[in-house]
């Protein structure tokens, strides 16, 4: 069964259309500092709770990215990936769905 879901994630990552190693996102999206975060802000978000999902905004623990943002790929995963996002002269490594990839230019 591992051999089988091992197998799965490396087709997805084959067949996934961003070989994307570096680019520039077009929409907005979710970015947070640990994968426990970002998926903490994306149930807040299924479940409307707008308070859960200021809370991780208001104490850093995730960022709004916006389009225009330039990033790096660090680590592509099937469901998130961890990118470096580049901004006023430094760097911040933060874990993305990996649906984001899909939304650049």
């Amino acid at each position: 069964m591992k051999m089988h879901i091992g197998a799965l994630a490396v087709l997805a990552t084959l067949l996934t259309p961003a070989g994307v190693a570096a680019g520039t996102l077009n929409g907005t999206h979710f970015a947070c500092l640990t994968k426990p975060a970002l998926d903490e802000i994306h149930e807040a978000g299924r479940k409307r709770d707008t308070r859960q999902g200021q809370a991780l905004l208001d104490n850093l623990s995730c960022v709004v990215l916006k389009p225009g943002q330039e990033f790096s790929v660090i680590e592509r995963g099937l469901f998130t990936s961890k990118i470096r996002v580049y901004a006023g002269g430094g760097s911040v490594p933060l874990y993305v769905s990996s649906k984001v990839l899909d939304d650049v230019r």
